[in-house]
């Protein structure tokens, strides 16, 4: 693993197939769209058994590089509130703004956070 990825491990309880994150990313490289890599793992912790769960690739400056695409800015999802809705999912209250829930960063330097509130969209 190169030095600074971050690993994303979803335990993905809330599909009982465990396979609808890793079929979405599959089909969206497959029309052409560049998707986080996924593989699906059995996870033991201190000789523990914890389950299944997905790794996915992380959408960091290392995922471009490998795409050989070019980019300005990041908008990563961070919490259940990233869904470009004004109304939050748990509360069904009105939510301050479309961006709660979202994290920009610009320039691809992943120090410069400029906005917020788990990969929600790209800036070209």
């Amino acid at each position: 693993m190169p030095d600074g990825e971050i690993l994303h491990w979803n335990a993905e309880t809330d599909d009982p197939s465990m396979m609808r994150n890793a079929l979405s990313f599959q089909f969206f490289t497959m029309i052409g769209v560049p998707a986080p890599r996924t593989k699906h793992f059995w996870l033991e912790w201190n000789g523990e058994p914890q389950g299944v769960y997905l790794e996915i690739e992380s959408v960091n400056r290392n995922f471009f590089k490998r795409r050989k695409i070019s980019y300005k800015s990041l908008i990563y999802g961070t919490n259940d509130n990233a869904n470009f809705s004004l109304i939050d999912p748990e509360t069904k209250r009105r939510k301050a703004s479309l961006i709660d829930g979202y994290e920009w960063i610009r320039g691809g330097d992943i120090s410069k956070k400029d906005w917020g509130g788990s990969s929600a969209g790209l800036t070209g």
